[in-house]
């Protein structure tokens, strides 16, 4: 299976944070599965420790160099994705997370993230 983490599970895996649930990390460490990062996701953590709005045991570069431990590719920004953007419902205006759900629908990947603003589109999740 192919799964797309979402920022927050992506914080939750890499903090081993009880947040994420069993479930969500069973299909991480599987390693039959291939897990994605979205390079929005790093672009996020990025502002938002910038701007002071996160904080983090970890720097960047640590979750950058974890993310390579960890076997977690980074999925860049297709242009099928951005397409899609333009095509989605904005029952959610978040654009980091749009972003996210339009790799998803393009990749056809499955999302893992506790986030329920992302059962109103047409993807899958797991949490």
């Amino acid at each position: 299976m192919k799964y797309l983490l979402d920022t927050n599970a992506l914080l939750w895996v890499l903090e081993n944070n009880h947040l994420l649930t069993k479930k969500a990390k069973n299909a991480i460490v599987n390693d039959r599965n291939d897990i994605y990062v979205s390079i929005v996701s790093l672009w996020e953590i990025a502002i938002k420790l910038s701007i002071r709005k996160l904080e983090l045991t970890k720097t960047l570069n640590e979750i950058i160099e974890e993310m390579s431990r960890q076997f977690l590719h980074v999925l860049p920004i297709s242009v099928d994705a951005i397409r899609k953007i333009q095509m989605l419902p904005f029952h959610h205006r978040d654009p980091f997370d749009r972003i996210i759900i339009a790799q998803a629908q393009a990749d056809n990947l499955i999302i893992i993230t506790k986030d329920q603003q992302f059962d109103h589109y047409d993807i899958k999740i797991l949490w």
